[in-house]
């Protein structure tokens, strides 16, 4: 009776303590994507400091996308901006994609960070990708949406997408197989490698870095120039970011 009881008491106990808020830790965020910063702000070709941090930014050329990530981002229409948060000394600071937007040459559309399922639905033509599926052979499918947005934390309008998933039911049809003779790489493969190099989400007092992805204006420019923006903890910056080299 008394072990019982012991553990009756214990049991939710535990629960609560699990339920606490983590302490702050000078580790990287809980989002582990992403990739390793460079050593300073000064290796990045543009970087600017609010009070508390500094970002720094380059756009990747198009023979970098091709060489980094197995689906041809730059062929495919977006820009890969790689971004480098660096906190001041005992500064935390909380770092999200949707604190950047990105202007790109003539088109003044501020342009929202394009997420690794969008990008990978349009590759398949407005159509879902497959996912592994859930037990009992329960399809999941993950749509695309592009729209356009006003208000929001800038206040202005600006190109977004979405993503739905869709579960089906047992027994209902999978998408075929794709033909390996055929197909390129694995759409899940390609989803999970935009997402882990992705710009880490999350807290953080030490640097972090990462890619985020950008859809490109309908109308081709050469060489443009990329407006780049940071919004967050009250603080506004700016980057302008050359063309990158061929």
């Amino acid at each position: 009776m008394f072990a019982r009881l012991t553990a009756a008491i214990l049991f939710p106990a535990v629960l609560a303590f699990g339920q606490l808020p983590r302490p702050a830790s000078s580790e990287p965020p809980l989002n582990t994507s992403g990739i390793a910063p460079r050593a300073t702000p000064g290796d990045y070709p543009v970087r600017q400091s609010a009070p508390g941090l500094t970002v720094a930014a380059t756009v990747l050329s198009a023979a970098q996308v091709k060489k980094l990530f197995p689906l041809n981002l730059d062929s495919a229409g977006y820009v890969v901006v790689e971004i480098g948060i660096f906190p001041d000394p005992g500064n935390q600071v909380s770092v999200d994609a949707d604190q950047f937007r990105l202007q790109i040459g003539d088109d003044r559309t501020m342009r929202r960070p394009v997420d690794p399922a969008e990008i990978v639905a349009a590759k398949q033509g407005g159509k879902s990708h497959r996912p592994p599926s859930l037990p009992g052979n329960i399809p999941v499918i993950t749509t695309a949406t592009i729209g356009y947005e006003s208000g929001g934390p800038y206040n202005r309008g600006g190109v977004y997408g979405g993503a739905s998933t869709t579960v089906g039911t047992p027994g209902s049809q999978p998408y075929p197989a794709p033909d390996p003779r055929t197909a390129g790489p694995d759409p899940g493969d390609i989803e999970r490698d935009l997402v882990d190099k992705e710009l880490a989400t999350g807290k953080t007092t030490v640097p972090v870095a990462g890619y985020l992805y950008f859809a490109k204006p309908r109308q081709k420019q050469k060489n443009p120039a990329y407006d780049l923006t940071y919004r967050g903890a009250g603080e506004s910056i700016h980057l302008v970011l050359p063309a990158p080299a061929k």
